[in-house]
């Protein structure tokens, strides 16, 4: 009886004991046999498509520019040999006014003939108006030269471009009769100078010296025909 009670009890712990061999056993088994756990492979698409990363580029640092200095600062001061060689500006200058014409008056004075640009100044010497010869400038300009007078001490007036001549003559110097022309210009025309014996004669017609029997002695100047 008790060896079958120990057989029983032996049975029982073998099989107890296979019991929990087998659990375990079949626990080792699955956890053995489960599929080993998939480990997600790095994604190569992404690192095959993007470009790594270049390194920045080194960055140049520029150095500030100095800052420019003033006009006052860079030019030097103006020597005194600058200003002295420096040309002024040239103002513009108005154009000249246009010169005027007056007439030249003869007169007879008791054979003695008279010229004058002041027609009221033979007329009262009670001379013979004998009309204007031609015209002539009331100042000096365009190359006009001054007609000079002179007083005769026979009576009669010397007429002449040259004042050295009238002085040397002995004759009485009485100032500038008007401004002529030594030279022949457009629009003029020649004065002729006569030596009567007494004195002198001026003419713009040759034709009447000459008739006169009066010595020729050349052109005095010329005038012009015109007034304008």
């Amino acid at each position: 009886m008790k060896t079958t009670s120990y057989l029983l009890l032996g049975l029982a712990y073998t099989l107890f004991v296979s019991c929990g061999t087998g659990s375990e056993t079949k626990t080792t088994t699955d956890s053995t046999t489960a599929a080993p756990a998939v480990i997600a492979a790095p994604d190569t698409t992404a690192a095959a498509t993007t470009p790594p990363a270049s390194e920045p580029a080194p960055q140049t640092t520029t150095p500030a520019a100095e800052p420019a200095k003033s006009a006052a600062t860079k030019s030097s001061p103006a020597k005194a040999s600058d200003k002295a060689t420096a040309s002024p500006a040239t103002p513009a200058q108005a154009p000249a006014p246009a010169k005027t014409r007056v007439a030249l008056y003869r007169f007879n004075c008791n054979g003695n003939h008279f010229y004058t640009a002041n027609k009221e100044e033979g007329m009262k010497a009670n001379c013979s108006f004998e009309g204007a010869m031609g015209f002539m400038y009331d100042s000096e300009g365009d190359a006009s030269v001054a007609l000079h007078r002179f007083n005769n001490p026979k009576g009669s007036h010397f007429y002449s471009t040259n004042k050295e001549e009238g002085m040397k003559a002995g004759f009485t110097y009485e100032g500038v009769t008007g401004y002529v022309f030594s030279s022949e210009h457009a629009g003029t025309k020649p004065v002729y100078r006569f030596n009567t014996g007494k004195g002198h004669f001026y003419t713009i017609d040759e034709n009447e010296g000459q008739k006169a029997k009066f010595k020729y002695e050349g052109i005095a100047c010329y005038i012009f025909s015109s007034e304008k």
